[in-house]
């Protein structure tokens, strides 16, 4: 996917350790508001702790989250 300003990454793709910015959610109303409700929207910083085969683990703010490969895929970030 593309912006403005060029290529995404999809929070799928990044590496443990890697910090990003939401820009885009790839989903109906419904997906947006699951992940507006955990706090993460598009403007939100995310740090990767763990992306290694299970489901990818981040940190937003203070929280910590699981999120499934699926869902992380349709989560655009540019990497900060």
């Amino acid at each position: 996917m593309k912006d403005k300003e060029g290529d995404l990454d999809s929070l799928s793709d990044l590496k443990s350790g890697q910090k990003a910015v939401i820009v885009e959610l790839d989903g109906g109303k419904g997906f947006v508001k699951h992940l507006s409700d955990m706090g993460l929207r598009k403007g939100s910083e995310v740090e990767i702790i763990s992306n290694r085969g299970g489901p990818v683990l981040i940190r937003c703010g203070e929280t910590r989250f699981a999120i499934g490969h699926d869902m992380a895929r349709r989560i655009y970030v540019k990497i900060l």
